[in-house]
């Protein structure tokens, strides 16, 4: 899946707003869970759809 300007996430607030965790959940999850998150240039991007997507998967294989 592509990410686009519309659904293109920058930095831990837009993320966390997104996805409706903290950021101290968000910094978990990357690290424990492969939260769909990374930092480059140390700024935190992300995609609105692959989170709907990350959870998604972690709802199906509950």
């Amino acid at each position: 899946m592509e990410a686009n300007k519309e659904t293109a996430l920058m930095g831990m607030k837009e993320i966390s707003d997104a996805a409706g965790y903290s950021w101290q959940t968000l910094e978990r999850l990357i690290k424990n869970d492969n939260f769909p998150a990374v930092k480059i240039c140390g700024r935190w991007s992300s995609d609105k759809a692959l989170i709907v997507e990350w959870k998604r998967e972690k709802i199906r294989n509950k």
